[in-house]
């Protein structure tokens, strides 16, 4: 593994982070309500792209990783311990859906004047409502579909590789670490919370793009 690619290792979820806390900040200052919760419903949105994408890049370098590359090792370590037990995003999910709860009451009170696509507007308020309860419980699933400790979904399969990578820091690697190493990630990737990764995604997607089109397009 190249160097240069073994310094990003230790990044990308800071980075991610930073990208849904920024979106958090922006949806908190639109002066409209119905842009805050278009503004808030991105950032839940980036929030569960970025657990499903840390998971799935670390699977990739797990592909990558080199056994006699002690660096290489060490880093993926460290990268793979904090997406385990270092809470960077999922405190950024918990803080959009906040966001989104404390705009319904505004939402509610001024639902007869936003601009919503459905011309009937209490009709449209009602349909919003529904489909934001179920993206909330959605949502609720995920923050608390954790082990104790982890900072992650789907984090069984991945606490294996983290223990065996661990593992590789303290000695001498030998050639069936890197067919272990292999086995793990084929394993991770077989399981069905990898298969639930996707079918997750694609719901946030779906109804984030439902309660976004409530609106008229003007209102982000």
């Amino acid at each position: 593994m190249d160097p240069e690619h073994v310094a990003e290792l230790a990044r990308p979820l800071a980075e991610l982070a930073k990208v849904v806390a920024d979106l958090i900040a922006r949806a908190a200052a639109r002066p409209r309500v119905e842009s805050r919760v278009v503004g808030y419903l991105e950032a839940a949105r980036e929030a569960v792209r970025a657990l499903g994408r840390e998971r799935q890049d670390i699977l990739a370098d797990v592909r990558r990783c080199e056994v006699h590359d002690a660096a290489a090792v060490e880093a993926l370590s460290r990268r793979l311990d904090t997406y385990l037990h270092v809470d960077r995003v999922r405190p950024l999910l918990v803080d959009a859906l906040g966001g989104l709860r404390g705009c319904f009451q505004e939402l509610e009170r001024r639902a007869d004047t936003i601009a919503w696509r459905r011309r009937d507007r209490r009709q449209a308020f009602l349909e919003f409502t529904q489909t934001l309860q179920q993206f909330e419980l959605l949502l609720e699933g995920l923050t608390s579909n954790f082990l104790p400790g982890a900072s992650g979904m789907g984090v069984d399969t991945l606490i294996p590789i983290h223990d065996a990578l661990r593992d590789l820091t303290k000695r001498a690697p030998s050639e069936s670490d890197e067919e272990r190493l292999g086995e793990l990630a084929a394993e991770a990737l077989a399981a069905e919370s990898n298969t639930a990764w996707f079918t997750l995604g694609g719901q946030v997607e779906t109804l984030v793009l439902r309660l976004q089109f409530a609106f008229k397009t003007d209102a982000s």
